[in-house]
């Protein structure tokens, strides 16, 4: 049963502005300083040495995102949502600009350990806020959230870029000043969720657990979507191409498929139903595995990448939904972090896992991973089909007229 209340026009748009921009904080916390890395690693003395401090300063927020991703929902609840989403942004300015201040390592690091925590903040809570939607309306926003992400990703690598190689590597974390727009916005948040009660639900953690093979699904599904962009460029070079620019193009051109066909979301759910949609994807990222395992040149294993784009587009927006459909208002936010926390530890770990499956298997790793993947496909199915629903009364904000 949903129940709808009647919202000032200003705070409505307030709230759809931060479902639609809030999951590129998360996006935007490492991986803007993507073109910056060979600066910074020269900056601490390059070779081995200056190549791992530069890692970690790439990956380090997104160690504290997975930390901080599950705990946002009660934050949110003890410390006011509307309070923490704020003084998060602030913070997240704050710490991604600190930098600028010619800090040493340690100093810098810590500022990155804040960024990653606190923008898991403003991402988790944001997304969650798409449950006080009508379903329809939810749907487009879910995908439009997520096609923003990866534009706005894309475009602040760029940007870094071009201010590394105009003014230095330290200029290059100006980037993260581009949340102060939404600031206005975000006081439009409620100070406490909407529809959630505070005691919290009387099924306990039950819920997370008749969604758990749901949780799978995610990690299996992010290890295989991470594996094109982990992998790609090193399998683009093995069978010939050279070119940076190139294989830049067609990475690039992965990533703008996945957020055009995230931005298509609400169209794929009103005609598909859940079961069809995990399925979907999953014959998407069978075909592109298969594809880039058996190609022996560059055109067909670009064309296995962007199938995997395809796929991808579909993996953040699909998920989202069917754990909103299957929880009540004050689990969603705690399901949100859970799934950000999965998808960011799919990611770190995606290399480690490549790696010591080749060393052991003679076949290609993309083979192995697509076997796991069926077994959480199989899984994530029944659950969707057999398992409890625990969605309870969701009160869905309307704009005033």
């Amino acid at each position: 049963m949903n129940v709808g209340i009647q919202t000032p026009r200003w705070v409505y748009r307030g709230i759809v502005a931060t479902v639609l921009v809030g999951p590129s904080f998360n996006a935007l916390a490492g991986s803007a300083l993507d073109a910056t890395i060979p600066a910074i690693s020269r900056h601490y003395g390059g070779g081995g040495p200056g190549v791992l401090l530069a890692q970690l300063v790439l990956v380090s927020p997104g160690l504290f995102i997975i930390i901080g991703s599950p705990l946002a929902g009660l934050l949110g609840r003890l410390l006011g949502l509307r309070s923490l989403m704020v003084g998060s942004l602030v913070i997240y300015v704050l710490a991604g600009i600190f930098p600028l201040t010619q800090p040493g390592f340690a100093p810098l690091i810590v500022s990155r350990l804040i960024l990653g925590f606190v923008s898991a903040m403003v991402s988790t809570n944001a997304i969650a806020r798409a449950a006080d939607f009508p379903v329809v309306q939810r749907n487009k926003l879910i995908g439009l959230a997520t096609a923003i992400g990866c534009i706005l990703a894309i475009s602040g690598i760029v940007m870094a870029g071009w201010l590394t190689a105009r003014f230095g590597w330290q200029a290059s974390f100006f980037v993260y000043l581009w949340p102060l727009p939404l600031l206005p916005a975000l006081f439009a948040m409620p100070a406490k969720t909407i529809g959630e009660a505070p005691a919290g639900s009387k099924h306990g953690w039950s819920p997370f657990v008749a969604v758990a093979p749901i949780f799978l699904l995610a990690f299996l599904w992010s290890a295989v979507m991470f594996a094109s962009p982990i992998e790609g460029p090193f399998m683009l070079t093995a069978r010939g191409l050279e070119d940076p620019t190139i294989i830049g193009l067609i990475m690039g051109g992965a990533g703008v498929i996945s957020a055009v066909i995230s931005a298509l979301y609400g169209w794929v759910a009103g005609r598909l139903r859940p079961d069809q949609q995990i399925l979907l994807v999953f014959c998407l990222f069978t075909i592109s595995a298969t594809i880039i395992s058996r190609a022996g040149h560059v055109p067909l294993t670009a064309t296995g990448m962007i199938l995997n784009g395809m796929a991808s587009g579909l993996v953040g927006p699909s998920i989202t939904s069917l754990l909103i459909r299957r929880l009540e208002a004050s689990h969603v936010a705690t399901a949100m972090g859970l799934f950000t926390s999965m998808m960011f530890a799919s990611q770190l770990l995606n290399p480690f896992f490549f790696r010591a499956i080749t060393a052991v298997q003679p076949v290609s790793p993309y083979f192995v991973v697509m076997a796991v993947c069926a077994l959480g496909v199989l899984f994530s199915l029944l659950n969707t089909i057999r398992s409890t629903t625990f969605a309870g009364a969701h009160i869905q904000i309307k704009p005033s007229k």
